[in-house]
């Protein structure tokens, strides 16, 4: 597994069968199990875990959330320079299948992410129903580079507000939005999660059918994006590669993006 790549995400939630029956009607996505760590699939193979709020995650008081996965090739090393580099380790290394192991980091302004080590890379893939990518949302890029650039070897181009590229190797591999107003941004500091579509307008029209909500529509270096949250009150990001741009909309008073509280 390389260093750095984002290599997987997956939803954690209190009513399964509801939020896979939304995945399934919205994303197309199939599940191989009902009960424990659902794997979603779609048209190009994984796509995404679901599974039911684990204990220590209640325990911290997490409401629904996609998570974003990072792998690393040592996992204690990854945690012990994240708390060095102002960062916290909110779960600590924990078995994850297999011979997987994982731990629940928070950046220096509280972005929660899982670091990852294991055999359980799965690319993204640029079709719709699939992993398009990730985001980081902050109210200050300053705040989190150095560590970034520490934890993961990640360099983030010049600092602006809205889209600053981060780049491992030369190649970029996400992009983080510094947005300080809390109107457009929402209370919290977060990753997002991106998932693939052909068509925007058919998909939002499908989140509300399902049951779930559109609460912001902008326009992201991938494309034409709309934020959503699905009934058990995860928030995702649909993106349309080649869809037309959109302005940002009024955020709600009460955000569901408050991931970590």
């Amino acid at each position: 597994m390389a260093h750095g790549q984002f290599v997987w995400c997956d939803v954690s939630c209190f009513r399964t069968t509801l939020v896979r029956a939304f995945y399934a009607d919205v994303m197309g996505w199939h599940f191989d199990t009902s009960d424990g760590y659902s794997i979603g699939q779609g048209a190009a193979g994984q796509v995404c875990g679901v599974f039911e709020m684990p204990e220590q995650f209640q325990k911290i008081g997490l409401p629904p959330f996609w998570m974003t996965y990072v792998g690393t090739q040592d996992l204690d090393h990854t945690c012990e320079i994240a708390v060095q580099f102002g960062g916290k380790v909110e779960v600590p290394p924990s078995p994850f299948g297999g011979d997987g192991r994982f731990a629940l980091i928070r950046d220096p302004l509280g972005a929660g992410f899982t670091a990852y080590q294991g055999d359980i890379a799965v690319p993204t893939q640029q079709r719709p129903g699939h992993r398009l990518g990730h985001g980081l949302f902050v109210s200050d890029a300053t705040a989190v580079a150095p560590f970034y650039k520490t934890v993961f070897d990640w360099d983030f181009d010049s600092i602006q507000d809205g889209p600053i590229a981060v780049c491992q190797g030369g190649d970029i591999l996400c992009y983080c939005h510094q947005i300080p107003d809390t109107a457009r941004r929402g209370k919290e500091q977060y990753w997002a999660v991106y998932f693939d579509t052909d068509d925007l307008r058919r998909s939002l029209s499908d989140v509300k059918a399902a049951g779930g909500e559109i609460f912001a529509r902008t326009t992201l270096p991938e494309g034409a994006a709309a934020f959503a949250q699905d009934p058990d009150g995860a928030v995702f990001v649909l993106v349309d590669r080649g869809g037309e741009a959109e302005s940002m909309l009024d955020w709600k008073s009460l955000n569901p993006l408050e991931w970590f509280t």
